[in-house]
């Protein structure tokens, strides 16, 4: 009889979105437009942040991370964002506000994104036409 509750409650809390422990927090990447040039993995510390707002300058939005976790640290997105948008190729990231959604019996997901940026070349001044 208990072996039969155990399972029941097991297989409650599993379809509640109950967990045991929080399962490895990962970045995902969507990819959302076509790159205007070929990318290349960066270095980390050519990777720009952006935490208020994207550049002045022209840039494509590429696609967006995501990090789910029930830990609300913004330091530890960007610390797990930063080698995965390096690996992608993405010259930037503009970080978006954390949104909070309720899991399983009254716990709570963070949900951390950004957005994968790729400037666009510096137009080129094109020379006055001739006069003749």
């Amino acid at each position: 009889m208990i072996a039969r509750l155990s399972v029941a409650l097991f297989l409650c809390a599993a379809a509640l979105g109950c967990a045991i422990g929080e399962p490895e927090a990962r970045v995902y990447f969507t990819p959302l437009s076509t790159p205007p040039h070929a990318l290349y993995p960066k270095l980390e510390s050519q990777l720009q942040i952006f935490g208020t707002g994207p550049p002045s300058w022209p840039f494509v939005d590429l696609g967006v991370f995501e990090y789910r976790s029930l830990d609300d640290s913004t330091l530890e997105f960007v610390n797990r964002l930063r080698p995965v948008a390096a690996r992608e190729g993405c010259d930037g990231v503009v970080l978006q506000p954390v949104r909070h959604h309720m899991v399983g019996l009254g716990g709570r997901e963070a949900v951390h994104r950004a957005d994968c940026i790729v400037y666009l070349p510096a137009p080129t001044a094109s020379a006055p036409p001739s006069q003749p």
